[in-house]
């Protein structure tokens, strides 16, 4: 994560970097699968309404590591690979898989219960990456982010004011109704993040450990990072 005081650290934890690698991985047999494999990759492991009716639940997690375009897959990495070395490192390899998954899950449950009965599939890990940033938020609200708008403008805010911003653009891009972005996960998956984040940040670590939570608010509350947002999902 890059800050005011330190340069870029590419010594990922365990989690962070297997689901880096397994998420890219899987993005490369989407795109070979229609060639080599005689089935699709995306229509059998996406998200879908009437698949889950069929009891197909799996999707509900294999959906996490699909994507739809090379640029969402970027962002969403580009996300993980800056926040997840931290949240991992404090959270413990168990918890923040826990975060990961559990944020994507609740983020493709609210996708469900927005689209109903909608034929389209819902791809990306962009309800895990709000769930990650909402926790993160919680934990930290005064913690100073600096955005790089389209790539090149930066603009720094704390972490909490990032976070509303985010679900604010999400909920009107939710009324909007743009069938191409699956705002309701953002929405769903950030307010399970921030959730999550929130309960830690009150009671103290999630393995009980009530004197970690004076080691996080001393150890972090002083840094300030850079991050590009996540701008699309599917």
């Amino acid at each position: 994560m890059l800050n005011n005081n330190t340069e870029l650290d590419f010594d990922l934890p365990p989690v962070t970097r297997v689901l880096l690698l397994a998420t890219i991985g899987i993005y490369l047999l989407q795109i070979v699968s229609g060639s080599f494999l005689p089935f699709d990759v995306t229509t059998m492991f996406a998200l879908n309404s009437n698949a889950i009716q069929h009891w197909q639940l799996w999707r509900g997690i294999t959906y996490i590591f699909l994507h739809g375009s090379i640029f969402h897959l970027f962002i969403n990495m580009l996300v993980l690979f800056m926040f997840g070395r931290e949240m991992e490192s404090m959270l413990g390899a168990r918890c923040f898989l826990s975060l990961y998954l559990g944020c994507g899950i609740l983020g493709g449950v609210g996708w469900i219960i927005i689209s109903g009965n909608s034929p389209a599939y819902c791809l990306g890990a962009s309800g895990a990456i709000f769930g990650i940033i909402g926790a993160f938020a919680a934990m930290f609200p005064a913690r100073k982010i600096t955005l790089l708008l389209f790539f090149v403008i930066p603009i720094t805010m704390t972490a909490r004011v990032m976070a509303i911003g985010m679900a604010v653009v999400s909920v009107f891009a939710l009324m909007g109704a743009d069938g191409n972005i699956a705002h309701a996960a953002h929405l769903a998956g950030g307010l399970a993040g921030y959730f999550y984040g929130r309960n830690i940040r009150l009671s103290g670590h999630p393995k009980g450990d009530r004197n970690s939570r004076r080691r996080v608010n001393t150890r972090f509350r002083r840094k300030n990072i850079r991050i590009v947002p996540n701008e699309t999902s599917r």
